[in-house]
């Protein structure tokens, strides 16, 4: 799986460019086109596994390219060296499908909806793994689950983590 083979060459550490990355596949063995790349990398940023960090412009490099390095999830989800697993999936999944829809869900059972009108298989315990994961991996904010409040609807909406923020 093309996916596996990017996390296990940004094992290494963090690739400096597209080209970067390309070369790595490459000097691994690993086939690929660029339509399938994008796939790839799209779904692992979806999915919180994967950065693309904005780095600081210098005179020297006023528009520096965005490298590529594996997230760094806190203990209980997904490790750096860690194969996509289905609650991987399952996160891109359901960035995926909030970002089809203006970015923001009213509550669990609207999201819900989405992801069965989307085909999109899950559980509840994997369905909250993904969306705590990307909660964590800063993709997902719900500013609300906190308070008192616990019967009313949780909204949430997609947030633009700090690493991809421009300076």
């Amino acid at each position: 799986m093309l996916i596996d083979a990017i996390i296990r060459v940004l094992g290494a550490g963090l690739c400096g460019s597209d080209e970067d990355l390309h070369a790595h596949l490459n000097a691994a063995g690993v086939a690929f086109d660029t339509q399938d790349l994008n796939v790839a990398i799209g779904r692992l940023l979806d999915s919180g596994r994967l950065m693309r960090p904005k780095p600081r412009p210098t005179e020297e490099y006023p528009n520096p390219p965005r490298g590529f390095v594996l997230g760094n999830l806190p203990r209980g989800f997904s490790q750096s060296s860690d194969r996509f697993d289905h609650i991987d999936g399952l996160a891109a999944d359901v960035h995926a499908s909030i970002k089809r829809r203006d970015d923001r869900f009213e509550s669990d059972e609207q999201l819900v909806q989405w992801l069965t009108e989307d085909g999109i298989e899950w559980t509840v315990d994997a369905l909250g793994g993904a969306v705590e994961q990307l909660e964590v991996a800063g993709w997902l904010s719900r500013p609300h689950r906190l308070r008192d409040f616990t019967r009313d609807p949780l909204p949430g909406y997609l947030d633009t983590p700090s690493w991809a923020r421009s300076w």
